[in-house]
């Protein structure tokens, strides 16, 4: 199975056929950072404790990223929280 993974990626790493992409310039963004990270894409195949997705990393930063996103948000419910100062 771990050759079949691979042989498929190295494939479509290597491909560079754009006229399937809506803009190639991110097509071929991801495409480099994929190959760049080529020999970890499959790290969770050799050790059972490595999940397969970075779902547990996502949530663990959504809380950042929505502050980030949307300070006034996050001052606001302190200011609620706390009442007013």
């Amino acid at each position: 199975m771990r050759q079949s993974l691979e042989h498929n990626a190295d494939k479509l790493l290597t491909l560079k056929d754009y006229e399937h992409a809506l803009d190639a310039a991110s097509y071929e963004k991801v495409r480099l950072r994929l190959l760049k990270q080529r020999d970890h894409l499959f790290t969770f195949l050799d050790y059972q404790e490595v999940e397969a997705t970075n779902n547990l990393a996502e949530c663990q930063l959504r809380p950042a990223i929505i502050s980030r996103k949307y300070p006034a948000a996050i001052k606001s419910r302190t200011a609620l929280a706390h009442g007013p100062a």
